[in-house]
């Protein structure tokens, strides 16, 4: 299931002779960084500092998760130059400030975007992008767009906006454009114009590291593939980790939809439905000789008014949808749906994805509280390859939240939880699931380990201990169409930054990321996501893992 993660202030790397403007979330194929006059490769868990000049290759893909939450995704043979990063989480000085010298990029804005909006602008070279906080997309064109009959596309800068409204301006003039409205800026002596439709090449679904398919089908929502263009002739730099947020996939097509990251609740039920949930995964996809690791964590909580049809995009989401299958069902219920989307380039494509039935399942009275994984399989088969993956999801869901405490320390006791998985399918063994203590203030929540989370992995025979103390904010974004609302709560993930894990037998690193959603009427409940990255390993290259764990206070 994908997701967003919202505002968090983390210590995001050691270095001190640049600001570390946030990671690399997915990298596949020749992706690098111009650094000081260095090249450097761009895998999954890099950082990405101010004043970095990224390049992505042919049939490659990159996203950039920053600092302050944004997500940008970077479209094969693109290059993106960040040239004023700051983010302190201070309206005054917070700053992102991009340049997209070629190609293309897709973009959710963080918290610098609706917060320090003049602090905000992506240049191209015909016109600057200023926002009012939005999920936009522009592509450059300098004879290498390419229309599906094949033919080259207009040069000059489009763009799409998905959500939200964004300003466009250069030495001509300014206009403004909002949700599924698009543009095209022949230069920077010409007035932005306003099309129609989109041209065929601005619909980018990514399809060079396209798995990311499987963690949302879990629930079978809104939109859930990643990538580029990739058709297998690439090549993975590192295993990925694909992280809270978002992957895209949802692009601007012209119809109403709760955006990519916002995904979760698919059924044919209408009105009335509120609750929370919070999730992990780990499993891998293989595209030709290519094969992608993924682990990432999401949560969220959601209130819907209304039928949730008007905002479906996706057809999985659908394809479930016209089981009849219920909310719960669609968590604990084994089943099989298949569909078609078509692909910009390489046109229509045959999707199945198939849901085991859910296994560890438990349950608790406290805002009826449900946890469990289940094995998510899928294939993707287009025109000339194919693409098929495994994964474990782990999940928590339960009744949402009416009201957070305003202050006070709460200590949250585990109550259950599921054994972690890794990406090779792989089950080990949950030896403690800790005690958290929670202090809220006032909307800031602050999080701490009084005793760590433990747990092993038989195929590395690596034991690990994870704790962390950090914040974590909640933010609610509420999305209409026609007579219905979804309301969107999230709560922001920690990060390495915020999280210390030790291996007993691991040659290298080994970085957490939890992601807590709170749950119950007073937030009696607490769902943890938890993803681990560990290298170095003596079997293994790289160990991506993930669980979910539940407590109450």
């Amino acid at each position: 299931m994908t997701k967003v993660s919202l505002a968090l202030l983390l210590a995001w790397g050691t270095a001190a002779q640049a600001e570390v403007a946030g990671r690399v979330l997915v990298s596949v194929g020749d992706n690098a960084a111009l650094r000081a006059g260095k090249e450097i490769k761009l895998a999954a868990g890099s950082p990405i500092e101010t004043g970095d000049t990224l390049r992505v290759g042919d049939a490659s893909n990159l996203q950039v998760r920053f600092t302050d939450e944004a997500i940008m995704a970077l479209r094969p043979n693109s290059t993106v130059r960040i040239d004023d990063y700051a983010f302190a989480n201070k309206t005054e000085s917070d700053k992102s400030i991009f340049s997209l010298l070629k190609g293309g990029l897709r973009t959710i804005t963080g918290i610098i975007g609706r917060n320090s909006r003049n602090n905000y602008a992506v240049k191209a070279e015909t016109a600057t992008i200023g926002i009012r906080g939005t999920h936009f997309t522009l592509v450059h064109c300098n004879n290498d767009c390419r229309n599906p009959d094949g033919s080259t596309g207009q040069n000059g800068t489009f763009g799409g906006v998905t959500d939200g409204r964004i300003s466009v301006s250069n030495d001509a003039g300014a206009s403004e454009f909002g949700k599924n409205e698009f543009f095209f800026v022949a230069g920077k002596n010409f007035l932005p114009e306003g099309l129609i439709s989109p041209p065929g090449f601005l619909r980018d679904r990514l399809a060079g590291q396209a798995r990311n398919r499987g963690k949302d089908k879990a629930a079978a929502g809104p939109g859930s593939e990643s990538g580029g263009t990739g058709g297998g002739t690439g090549t993975s730099t590192q295993p990925g980790v694909s992280g809270s947020s978002t992957v895209f996939t949802t692009n601007p097509t012209g119809t109403d939809f709760v955006p990519a990251e916002q995904q979760g609740v698919a059924s044919s039920l209408t009105g009335g439905i509120s609750f929370a949930f919070v999730g992990s995964y780990a499993g891998y996809w293989t595209n030709g000789a290519m094969t992608q690791d993924s682990a990432g964590t999401d949560g969220y909580q959601i209130v819907l008014n209304g039928s949730l049809s008007e905002f479906e995009p996706d057809g999985a989401m659908a394809a479930a949808a016209a089981l009849g299958t219920s909310l719960k069902d669609l968590f604990l219920k084994p089943y099989t749906v298949s569909y078609t989307w078509n692909d910009s380039y390489y046109g229509t494509v045959n999707s199945t994805v198939t849901k085991g039935a859910a296994v560890e399942v438990g349950t608790d009275s406290a805002a009826n509280l449900t946890w469990g994984r289940t094995l998510i399989e899928f294939s993707d088969v287009y025109s000339t390859w194919s693409e098929t993956g495994k994964e474990w999801d782990h999940f928590v869901f339960g009744d949402a939240v009416t009201a957070l405490p305003t202050s006070g320390n709460y200590l949250y006791n585990w109550v259950g939880g599921t054994s972690p998985t890794d990406q090779t399918l792989t089950v080990g063994t949950l030896t403690s699931g800790g005690s958290i203590n929670v202090k809220f203030d006032a909307g800031h929540i602050n999080m701490q380990t009084v005793t760590p989370i433990a747990w092993s992995m038989p195929n590395t025979g690596s034991a690990y201990l994870l704790t962390f103390s950090g914040s974590t904010t909640p933010s609610t974004s509420t999305y209409t169409s026609g007579t219905s609302s979804v309301t969107v709560t999230t709560y922001s993930e920690l990060t390495p930054g915020a999280t210390h894990t030790t291996c007993s037998n691991c040659e290298g690193s080994a970085n957490s990321y939890v992601r807590p959603q709170f749950m119950g009427s007073n937030a009696q409940a607490l769902g943890l996501g938890i993803s681990t990255y560990a290298s170095g390993m003596s079997s293994l290259s790289n160990q991506l893992m993930s669980s979910a764990q539940v407590y109450k206070r």
